[in-house]
């Protein structure tokens, strides 16, 4: 509250990233059938949608702009899309990686970001918000590392994944 009290007199955004680190705890990809299947230690959708709603809540408090970056689930968009219908000064962003790819994708660390590839029904979302313009801009979220990074466990790789190379061409695609 209090960033966004600064911020907001100041006439700035705040931008956030939005996780629960608790909820995040160790986690390397998205909780579900697929990260069991893997074997590899879930981040669960809420992580990024509790923090969503706790950074909308004190908006409300506070009237500072905030803008969800790289939002990657249906109920993040869904409560962004909420708080603009109460005309709240709340925008978001989303990346080309997870408007296309899902978390079926996974099968190497090339595929490890964050916030993680989610379900389908998480990227159709992205899609449909899009196309309805509750989602404000795309974002490269341009994170790469050098291969040798990457090419280890799952759980040890980083987390980052290119962005400028492929953010047209899929951006255009869609």
């Amino acid at each position: 509250r209090q960033v966004m009290d600064y911020c907001g007199a100041l006439g700035l955004p705040v931008i956030d990233h939005c996780e629960d680190p608790t909820l995040k705890a160790g986690g390397v990809m998205r909780e579900g059938p697929r990260s069991v299947r893997l074997g590899l230690r879930g981040i669960p959708a809420a992580s990024e949608s509790i923090a969503v709603a706790r950074d909308i809540h004190v908006v409300e408090l506070t009237g500072c702009r905030f803008h969800v970056a790289h939002l990657s689930t249906r109920e993040s968009l869904r409560l962004v899309r909420e708080a603009k219908q109460r005309g709240l000064p709340v925008t978001c962003e989303v990346t080309p990686h997870h408007f296309t790819l899902t978390d079926e994708d996974v099968y190497d660390t090339r595929f490890k970001m964050n916030p993680p590839l989610a379900a389908r029904e998480d990227r159709d979302a992205l899609i449909t918000g899009l196309a309805d313009g509750t989602v404000d801009a795309i974002a490269t979220d341009h994170a790469p590392h050098a291969p040798a990074l990457k090419e280890v466990e799952f759980d040890r790789a980083p987390f980052g994944v290119t962005g400028f190379e492929t953010a047209l061409g899929l951006a255009l695609e869609l």
